[in-house]
This record gives structure tokens, C-alpha cells and sequence, in this order.
């Protein structure tokens, strides 16, 4: 039975293979080693997958956007998107709302799935995305205006519509600095004229910025003491007695109406106060 064993564990169980001999060594043979290659770049870092995009519910303005942000996906994964089909289902799979509802009905029609995906595009963008024509685009670049947006927001609206127009950088340039405001225009004669849309742009930021720096400087509270209408009684204007005629006081309205005069409450003067009046201290030198 023990040979039996043995045999079966000879059948089941390969026996080890022959030792490899190892290649010579630049030593044995004289010739210099080739140096190992190092793995590709490619091997070496990892792939990064673009982030999900957001369901997309119908809305007009988001439509081109979405549809890009799908094709980064198709493009950072070609194996898992081979088909158009493979395609237009991963597209149908993130609709919401209208924009499911009209897949729904569109699929009830007709196979959805089985086209071209530029056809099922094309016929998206005709649904949901409206193109504006260049004319559209010049009169909206006509008629944007900065208002009380800065200038680094504006700009953000205006390269968007120039990105989508058929413009010169000169038209361009001209239709910027005529959306800004008139104070920064005015800013702007006293520079020399910037040679390109986008060193306007740069330059107009930069005197936007101060601009409303100063503007939030000047709200900021004052600690300056605050201007009346009339003159403050000092300190040591109270603590002396008025010009006397023997030692009769003055009258009530007559004290009043020095005070609000800024007259000097011992001689009546105007132009100092007790604590310099000529006439208080020859009256105590002479006491």
C-alpha cells in the first residue's frame, strides 16, 4: 500500500523542475551586460478616471455640457464604450426628468439603441440644446455691460460669448472696454493702451480691485471726532467765574449766549477762552 501511495503522489504532484542555469555573467563571457529596461511611464502611474458628471434633467443651457463631460468618459474608458450602443445607453442611463421622458418616448418609437451615436447627438442637441447663431452672439456681446458685477466676473460672461463668436481680437478688445464702467474707462485713458484683449483684461482687473478697495476704505468707521455746529465748551471754560461788574453775576441769557458764541465766559471776547484771558489774570494780579 505504501508504493501505492507513493506512486499516486508521483501522478498527481509534478516533480520539481530542473534547476535553470543562470546566464553567463559579463565576467564568463566578456561581453558587458545589457541594462535592465525600466517599465514605461504608462506602467508606472496610475489611471485617472474622470469624476461621474450630474444627471442631466432637460435644461437648455446645460446640454452641450453635459454631452462633453460624457465624452471625457468615453475617452478615458475606450474598452467599456466600444459600441455606440454601448454609448447611447450609458448617455439614456444618466437622464432625468423631460429629458427622460423623451427618451422614453423616443425609444417607444423607434429602437434608440440601434444608430449612430453622432445621429442620437444630433437629434439630442436638436431637442435640448439651442444654438445660437452669430448673430445672436454679436448682439448679445453689444448690448453686455458690466453693471455691478467686477471686472474679474464680467470678464468670465464676456470670454465665454467670445469663445462662441466669430469676432477679431480687435472687435473684441473694442467691445470690452466699451461694457466697463465709466469710471473705470476713465481710469483707463490716463494708461498707455494695452496691445492685446487679454492685457486689457489683466490691467482692467488690477484698477477694478483697487478701486473697490478704496471704495470699502472710505466705509469703514472714522475715528476722527465729529464736527458741530457750534464751538465745544472746553474744560477749564466752566471753572471761572464771568467778568464781574462789582460782584454782580452775569445773567443766565447772557451766559448762554457766549457759550453758543464761543466767547470767552469772563470778559466776553471772542477768540480765546478763560484759561488765556488777559483780562482774568490782571484781575488776579491786582488781587
Amino acid at each position: 500500500s505504501k508504493d501505492r501511495s507513493n506512486s499516486l503522489h508521483q501522478r498527481i504532484v509534478p516533480a520539481d523542475p530542473p534547476p535553470v542555469a543562470a546566464p553567463p555573467t559579463s565576467f564568463q563571457t566578456g561581453v558587458s551586460a545589457a541594462p535592465e529596461r525600466a517599465p514605461p511611464a504608462s506602467a508606472r502611474l496610475r489611471e485617472v478616471s474622470p469624476p461621474m458628471p450630474e444627471p442631466y434633467t432637460g435644461e437648455i443651457d446645460r446640454c452641450r455640457g453635459f454631452l462633453l463631460q460624457r465624452s471625457l468618459v468615453f475617452s478615458s474608458s475606450p474598452q467599456s464604450f466600444q459600441t455606440d450602443s454601448a454609448k447611447i445607453s450609458f448617455v439614456v442611463g444618466n437622464l432625468r426628468g423631460r429629458a427622460l421622458k423623451w427618451a422614453e418616448a423616443r425609444s417607444a418609437q423607434h429602437n434608440l439603441f440601434h444608430r449612430t451615436y453622432d445621429s442620437f447627438v444630433l437629434e439630442f442637441t436638436q431637442t435640448f440644446g439651442y444654438s445660437e447663431s452669430p448673430a445672436d452672439i454679436s448682439r448679445s456681446l453689444l448690448s453686455l455691460k458690466q453693471g455691478n458685477q467686477s471686472v474679474a466676473d464680467f470678464a468670465i460672461d464676456f470670454r465665454t460669448l467670445a469663445a462662441a463668436s466669430t469676432w477679431n481680437a480687435g472687435a473684441l478688445t473694442g467691445a470690452f472696454l466699451q461694457a466697463l464702467n465709466e469710471d473705470l474707462k476713465d481710469e483707463l485713458a490716463l494708461r498707455d493702451e494695452p496691445g492685446s484683449l487679454e492685457e486689457l483684461v489683466a490691467l482692467a482687473i488690477r484698477i477694478d480691485n483697487r478701486i473697490r478697495d478704496r471704495a470699502r476704505a472710505k466705509k469703514e468707521p472714522s475715528f476722527a471726532p465729529r464736527r458741530t455746529d457750534f464751538n465745544p465748551i472746553p474744560a477749564n471754560q466752566t471753572g471761572e467765574e464771568p467778568m464781574q461788574i462789582g460782584r454782580t453775576r452775569l445773567p443766565p441769557e447772557e451766559r448762554q449766549r457766549r457759550l453758543r458764541s464761543g466767547a470767552c465766559l469772563y470778559c466776553g471776547q471772542v477768540g480765546h477762552y478763560v484759561a488765556n484771558c488777559l483780562s482774568l489774570l490782571k484781575a488776579r494780579a491786582r488781587h
